[in-house]
């Protein structure tokens, strides 16, 4: 990875917890569930697309690992919004957030050394690195766009997380993509215009039936789903959503339905029909 010289307004800074206060919560995470955790930050951030690249060495050893969104980028001139909190963020109140401990970008540590946010928010650009050595600690300095990251220089907004100094080795890209599609299937299937990519290879929503019935409650018309998966979800619990008439998530609860016996029905929501 280049070091981006600084052209103004550096905003370094720490998270508002120590470094061993950080680790601890992540002690039973896999290294791919770091990638897990940039995924869903990409995706709280608005994007359509999320898309993994996994470089390998000759020997089959993870190398380095981007992880590019098409989102809105990063407010990295309010840092004490997203990089100084840890286990409080400002999407908690959110209902389509996945983000709601503030706390899922430190995660990359299970995976590697250094991770470095190469940003593009409201038209200005920006680089944020943490180090492994002092997780609390981030390196946050303001960019010119000509020198922005090639993976993120033409786009109009977005984030490429570029993850080096690897010391743990991720899956083979086969099991990878099985992982990620246990864990975000539910959300393909909730969002059918976002999408996944791993090394060029599209994330598939998992095997699943979808159960669907309209309804009309007080002159108001309603479709309800229920999708039942083959195999259980990696994470997600079972939740009911309510969806307004533009799809956005305005509500969840957990579901009765949690811990039937091989009876995965991890995601029913309730689409308010236009």
């Amino acid at each position: 990875m280049r070091d981006l010289p600084m052209i103004n307004n550096d905003f370094s800074g720490s998270a508002e917890i120590n470094d061993e206060g950080i680790k601890k919560h992540f002690k039973n995470y896999d290294s791919w569930q770091a990638i897990f955790e940039l995924i869903w930050n990409g995706f709280d951030a608005n994007a359509k697309s999320v898309t993994v690249s996994v470089e390998e060495n000759e020997l089959g050893s993870t190398e380095l690992v981007w992880i590019i969104d098409d989102g809105d980028g990063i407010d990295f001139l309010h840092p004490e919004n997203n990089f100084k909190k840890f286990n409080d963020s400002l999407k908690k109140e959110e209902a389509d957030q996945h983000g709601s401990h503030g706390r899922g970008r430190l995660a990359f540590h299970k995976l590697c050394h250094k991770a470095t946010w190469h940003t593009r928010f409201n038209g200005a650009d920006a680089q944020i690195s943490i180090n492994e050595s002092s997780i609390k600690k981030f390196s946050g300095i303001k960019i010119d766009s000509k020198i922005q990251h090639p993976k993120l220089k033409f786009s109009k907004s977005g984030t490429c997380v570029e993850l080096s100094n690897i010391h743990q080795n991720l899956p083979a890209i086969e099991k990878l993509i099985e992982h990620l599609a246990s864990e975000f299937g539910w959300y393909l299937a909730l969002n059918p215009s976002r999408s996944i990519t791993v090394n060029g290879n599209k994330i598939p929503v998992p095997a699943h039936e979808i159960f669907s019935k309209k309804i009309n409650a007080k002159d108001i018309a309603f479709e309800i789903k229920v999708i039942c998966w083959d195999q259980k979800p990696s994470s997600e619990k079972s939740y009911t959503y309510l969806l307004n008439s533009n799809n956005k998530v305005v509500h969840r609860e957990l579901s009765s339905l949690n811990n039937k016996a091989n009876f995965f029905t991890r995601t029913h929501f309730i689409n308010r029909v236009c």
